[in-house]
């Protein structure tokens, strides 16, 4: 079901799945060091480069400690 709910959004929905471009195990540790991002907020920053490397401007989540990047806008959808 779920398989099929995706594979309709990329097919009539314009989505995209975006996955890390070659090197990417390589930037990914380098970023966390120099942005000083450790524990669990590395998934964030994974999900943040992946998103400017696919040419994202801007991210929207509702998670206030979400780590953003240089190149990147948070924006949080449930905000006035």
């Amino acid at each position: 079901m779920a398989r099929a709910f995706i594979e309709a959004l990329v097919r009539t929905g314009g989505m995209s799945i975006w996955s890390p471009g070659p090197g990417f195990g390589r930037r990914l540790p380098t970023a966390a060091a120099e942005l000083g991002v450790t524990g669990p907020r590395v998934f964030d920053l994974q999900i943040a480069l992946t998103a400017i490397e696919a040419g994202a401007r801007e991210l929207w989540t509702n998670d206030r400690g979400f780590v953003v990047p240089p190149g990147l806008r948070l924006v949080h959808p449930l905000d006035d």
